[in-house]
């Protein structure tokens, strides 16, 4: 019964979510590799000492750190909260992670997604490919909301070949609108939760249709590339950066 109700919002809901607008805010937690167990352990070496300083630095960071989904119409904007405080912390870099300062944007009509971001010295749109989606029928709740469990797998060109990441996300059908964090959207509701890697971003505060104005721009600035194109451009910086310090 939960899979034939689900079908019928999938059908649905692009036309109901039209003419309205919102903002989500959302906390990011991080999975960090250095575990209790290691903790206990009486012979620390000078690397895993530095990662609990860092992993610690980075939590107490993430508390302070807000992410933000703005949305209007068929539009979505998700990016960072700005706070000049923590921008100052050495730390905050790691806290955002490598694409936690980038700008997203979602056009549910046109079927675009585009990323915009700072890498390499110089600012990118990078257009990302299609997600393609799994539905269940595993459901939980977040907050006062019943979601849904989707998943997908992000690949990334690296050195070695293609590197395969599940992303998991729990959307929510009450709230018919199709969009998410970090530029993940395309399912027949909000997403409430997604977790990838060992990231993973939950909505905290909801405001639908609020008093203050919402406003989506497309991001214009930038050199316009495939996600194919940027990753080419990563692997030639990083292999000429390794042939450099090799010298």
């Amino acid at each position: 019964m939960k899979y034939i109700i689900l079908m019928v919002l999938m059908f649905s809901f692009n036309s109901i979510e039209s003419g309205r607008s919102g903002v989500i805010t959302y906390k990011k937690e991080v999975v960090t590799g250095f575990s209790e167990k290691n903790r206990e352990k009486k012979n620390e070496n000078h690397f895993s000492k530095i990662s609990k300083e860092i992993d610690g630095s980075v939590n107490n960071i993430l508390k302070e750190l807000e992410f933000e989904l703005f949305y209007k119409d068929n539009e979505s904007i998700f990016k960072v909260k700005k706070y000049l405080e923590l921008e100052g912390n050495r730390f905050y870099g790691f806290a955002l992670g490598p694409y936690g300062n980038a700008v997203y944007y979602n056009n549910s009509n046109y079927k675009i997604n585009i990323k915009q971001l700072e890498a390499y010295g110089e600012m990118f749109l990078i257009k990302e490919n299609p997600i393609e989606w799994k539905t269940t029928v595993h459901t939980k709740k977040i907050g006062a909301y019943t979601c849904y469990k989707a998943i997908t797998i992000k690949e990334v060109k690296g050195r070695n070949g293609m590197i395969e990441y599940p992303v998991t996300a729990w959307f929510c059908p009450e709230l018919p609108f199709s969009f998410g964090p970090l530029g993940y959207a395309g399912l027949p509701g909000l997403i409430l939760e997604l977790e990838i890697n060992n990231e993973k971003y939950t909505a905290t505060k909801i405001e639908l249709n609020p008093k203050r104005e919402v406003k989506v721009e497309k991001p214009k600035k930038g050199k316009e590339v495939t996600k194919e194109e940027f990753e080419e451009i990563g692997l030639k910086t990083m292999n000429s950066f390794r042939k450099t310090i090799g010298k």
